[in-house]
């Protein structure tokens, strides 16, 4: 029994038969099937690797590294990344078809169950309330008969109910509305204000385990265009950035370099801002979702439950990056807000994709984790993905890209066996093993 390596870069997610693998010194068919002896099998292949996310647009490890090795300031690492687009203010028109000014994100942890938010000073509201009362708590409920309308209950004192539970009078609850149409608009005064504390001044959203997650702006209660309740938070543009920001890279790598590295983070909020702002509608009331699926949105803060020790999630570091880049965007040529998209680290070169590619030396900085990497892939594994090659005896890569290390990335590949070979692309090979 043997073993092969071969190395592999990381994948591209776009409908384009590109994956994560390149090619490098890789073994073809073993000298005993050549000249027609027993074929030797091997019983493990090792994947050497670069990168880790589908390599369009920004790095985020290669903007630290330009910032922090290079000294590149956050315009020029957008340009390096961005080619052909430029930077300038948000407009009106960019928020077609959203609602201006907001950026109405689905909370994708509450899809399918009630809304219900607290708050520790009573200070929540709703329009659909006539009596105009303050409350501690509210849940909102859709009929499933009738969908996008919703049954309401507020309560004086903060509690999040399961989605189980029935609202009763004896545990203090009022039902405030009937049937109202959605979506139904929760919020308190001071949610959208910059400097609110938490959590007495904001809408706190109870999660399915009895966790408090809280939001700056409204929170709605809202169908999904498919009969299906779902709950938005609908911040302020630039509150939504301060959410995502130190979620999808460190706030720490501001205090890098004597303060260079707040240049990544500054191109880290032009870039969220920009992706955020150049989604369609997913649903009727969300543009954007709270994932990686979209870009990930932590929102302000988390208790365990209510009253539990408070975990503050924006960070006065990414706070500065925000404020730095205020309304700033990446445009198109046509005026268009860029579609910026971005990944943790491309392994030393993006994939030419709605940007043209370019060699990343800022990817290669000493603490990215992912600019190199390896994994071993038993061949049982692979004979399990697919068993017509019979004993797995060689894997070759018969196209790649170009450019980059080791020619560039795989683009079709072959593996063979004691009973036939296969001719994938590179895509399904990484699929197949999860692979970076």
């Amino acid at each position: 029994m043997g073993r092969r390596r071969f190395p592999q870069l990381q994948r591209h997610v776009i409908a384009v038969a590109l994956a994560g693998l390149a090619a490098g010194l890789l073994s073809v068919a073993s000298p005993a099937a050549r000249s027609g002896a027993t074929p030797v099998t091997v019983d493990s292949v090792v994947v050497d690797g670069r990168g880790n996310g589908h390599g369009i647009g920004l790095s985020q490890w290669g903007a630290y590294g330009w910032a922090t090795v290079y000294g590149k300031t956050w315009q020029q690492i957008l340009a390096y990344y961005y080619g052909g687009t430029s930077l300038g203010g948000v407009t009106e028109a960019n928020y077609a078809p959203g609602p201006v000014g907001r950026m109405p994100v689905q909370l994708t942890a509450l899809d399918g169950t009630q809304t219900a938010v607290v708050s520790d000073t009573a200070a929540l509201t709703t329009p659909v309330d006539t009596d105009h009362k303050s409350w501690g708590a509210l849940v909102a409920r859709e009929i499933p008969a009738k969908p996008g309308t919703f049954d309401l209950w507020g309560r004086a004192v903060a509690l999040c109910p399961s989605a189980t539970d029935a609202l009763s009078s004896d545990a203090g609850w009022v039902q405030i509305a009937t049937g109202a149409s959605g979506p139904i608009i929760m919020v308190t005064p001071k949610a959208d204000d910059a400097a609110a504390a938490v959590p007495g001044d904001l809408v706190g959203v109870c999660q399915p385990g009895g966790a408090v997650h809280y939001y700056r702006g409204q929170v709605l209660a809202a169908d999904d265009g498919a009969g299906s309740q779902q709950t938005v938070s609908s911040p302020l543009l630039d509150d939504y950035v301060r959410g995502v920001v130190p979620r999808e890279s460190p706030a720490s790598w501001a205090d890098a370099a004597n303060g260079a590295g707040i240049n990544a983070l500054e191109a880290q909020a032009v870039a969220a801002r920009s992706y955020a702002l150049a989604r369609g509608m997913r649903s009727p009331s969300a543009r954007i979702c709270d994932t990686t699926a979209c870009q990930v949105y932590g929102g302000t803060a988390t208790r365990s439950a209510v009253g539990g020790t408070l975990t503050v999630l924006e960070d006065p570091r990414s706070d500065a990056a925000v404020a730095a880049t205020a309304g700033m965007v990446l445009h198109t040529s046509s005026g268009a807000v860029a579609d910026a998209m971005f990944a943790s680290s491309n392994g030393g070169r993006t994939i030419g994709v709605l940007y043209p590619a370019v060699d990343d030396p800022g990817d290669a900085v000493a603490a990215n984790p992912w600019h190199n990497w390896s994994t071993t892939i038993s061949a049982s594994r692979i004979e399990a993905a697919w068993p017509s090659i019979g004993s797995l005896t060689d894997v070759q890569v018969t196209a790649r890209t170009g450019g980059g290390a080791w020619g560039g990335w795989v683009d079709t590949m072959v593996l063979r066996g004691t009973a036939g070979s296969v001719t994938i692309s590179g895509d399904d090979f990484r699929r197949a093993f999860a692979l970076r």
